[in-house]
């Protein structure tokens, strides 16, 4: 499965990373402690989070996730969505 499939079948908005939706998603994670995504993640997993601060997408590119997935409506801040984007990570 790839974040495209994900995307489209959650009917999800992408905010950033459009262009590499189609990452190999191998799992995912659902969790709101960065060291619980830090110490457990594996490389190619989405991770499922309703935090929209920037550290997320440190958190991303240390572990090499696919994308992150925001829950409830939650928006990334603007300094998240610049670093995201930066580095290409769906978002």
């Amino acid at each position: 499965m790839e974040v495209k499939d994900i995307v489209e079948k959650m009917e999800l908005e992408v905010f950033s990373g459009a262009g590499n939706l189609d990452k190999e998603v191998k799992g995912g994670d659902a969790s709101d402690l960065l060291s619980d995504v830090l110490g457990n993640a594996h490389t190619g997993n989405i991770w499922i989070t309703l935090h929209t601060h920037l550290n997320v997408v440190a958190v991303a590119v240390q572990k090499q996730l696919s994308a992150i997935v925001l829950v409830g409506n939650h928006r990334p801040d603007a300094d998240t969505l610049e670093a995201a984007i930066r580095v290409k990570i769906p978002l």
